[in-house]
Parts: C-alpha cells; structure tokens; sequence
C-alpha cells in the first residue's frame, strides 16, 4: 500500500510538473509584484534591463487582469517547479530503495529453532488475515433450518442470496465471517450476515443481505435494523443488497460490490 501511495505521489507531482512548465511557456515576459500604500495595492511589471542596464517598471491597471493573471502565474510556477523537481527526485529515490518486504524476511531468514521461540513483531497481510480467520468469534445463536445451503468454506448458511454471496467471496479468496456478532456502540448486538476483512487495507466491513424487501414484516425489520446502524461508526463501511420481487437481486451486483472495493 505504501509503494502504490508513493507510486501515486509521483504520477500527481510528474503531471503537475509537465503542467506547470507547459503554462510558464506561455507567461508574458517580465515579472510582477505588489506595492502596498495607504491601505491600497498597485500592480508593478519589471522587464529585463535595457541596454544600458536600467531597471525597467510599470504600473500595470488592475483591468488588466490577463496580464497580471498570466505574472502571478509565471511567478507561481518558477517557485513550483524546483519543489515538485526536488520531491520527485526523493519519490523516485525512495521507490528505488524500498522494499517492504525486508522486514518481514528477518523473522522468515531464522533458523527453525529460533522461529519457535519467537512471535513475530510485524507481519505480514497473509499472516493477519490467517489469524483472523482462526480467531473464535460470537455467531448468532438463532439456529439454523434443515434446509439451510452448505457453501465451499464447508459452513451453513441460511438463504440463496448467503449462499452465492459466500462462494463469491471464497473464490475470490475475500476473508469473511458469517454471522458474526457485532457489538454496536448503543450496547446492542447484531449479526450482520457477513463481516468481511479487507485483504490489502485490513480494514473490516459488514455487508448485509435484505433479500425479503416485498415482505412488510421483513422490510419494517430491515429498516429498524438500518437506522441503527446509521447511528453508529458501523455505517461508513456498511454495504447493503437489496431484492425485492419489482427490483430482483442480480448476481452481477455482488460481483460488481466485490471488484469495486475490495480487488481493485
């Protein structure tokens, strides 16, 4: 993540870069600066010397603006360009010599017999996201019916709708928990149908499946549920499926969910 960051930096500072010497081609000639009397500004253009080495100034009228628009802008972009030189230098610098790996090859490079003894102090995205996965969690204690749809994770879940979104998410090797509690911060407790680790960022999210919105019982239900979340810190990464028999779910939908926020 911090590699495609810096990558990121330096694309931005290179257009910058190519942007500001394309608009300081096209400056008038001269300089510009403010001089300041009596609570009242004035505009002053300086060309080059004369022949004779004199300064040459002029009073520029504030109705000119294009020509004072094109000075400040020619003087902006000579103070720009040797900063956005200078950080792409050190961007591409640091590009060069970084690996992020290194860190985690100290603990892989110990002999066997030392490795036992020791718990690693950083590790690595596969190493978290295996851990989390082992880790025990709170299911919902709400049983499950006879006819409940066994996924290729090898668990049980309760509807069609669980069933797809699940085997998408293990295909697309998405670490995820089922029904996991989650303790809200008005000391109630839900059981969003799927909590989903993040596996680049590490971030969690919870993706609810309202798969009975037709139903008045079921969607007054979902509703209720909804606005709790809302009053929580649960909502900025919260993700919400609908279907409903006049807007059925699309198997696309999910897929596009998935891509869109956690594979690109």
């Amino acid at each position: 993540m911090i590699t495609e960051q810096i990558e990121k930096m330096l694309q931005d500072d290179e257009r910058a870069l190519a942007a500001a010497q394309k608009r300081l081609a096209r400056c008038a000639e001269g300089s510009i600066h403010v001089k300041r009397r009596k609570g009242s500004t004035a505009f002053y253009r300086e060309l080059p010397k004369d022949d004779e080495g004199k300064r040459r100034e002029t009073h520029v009228s504030k109705k000119n603006k294009r020509l004072i628009s094109s000075l400040c802008t020619k003087k902006y972009c000579r103070e720009l360009i040797p900063v956005l030189t200078r950080e792409i230098a050190l961007l591409k610098s640091f590009l060069n010599s970084f690996d992020p790996q290194d860190k985690y090859r100290v603990f892989q490079k110990l002999p066997a017999e030392f490795a036992e003894y020791v718990a690693p102090l950083v590790k690595t995205n596969a190493q978290i996201i295996s851990e989390w996965e082992n880790e025990r969690f709170d299911k919902n204690p709400y049983p499950l019916d006879h006819d409940s749809y066994l996924t290729k994770k090898g668990e049980y879940v309760r509807s069609r709708l669980e069933f797809i979104t699940a085997n998408m998410l293990y295909d697309h090797g998405i670490p995820y928990r089922y029904e996991c509690a989650l303790y809200l911060s008005d000391g109630s407790v839900s059981y969003p149908d799927f909590t989903i680790l993040h596996p680049k960022t590490l971030e969690v999210y919870w993706l609810e499946l309202f798969g009975m919105m037709d139903d008045p019982d079921y969607a007054a239900a979902a509703l209720q549920k909804i606005a709790r979340y809302a009053q929580t810190d649960v909502f900025p990464r919260l993700i919400m499926v609908f279907d409903h028999k006049d807007a059925p779910f699309r198997t696309e939908t999910i897929e596009e969910v998935l891509q869109k926020i956690f594979l690109q």
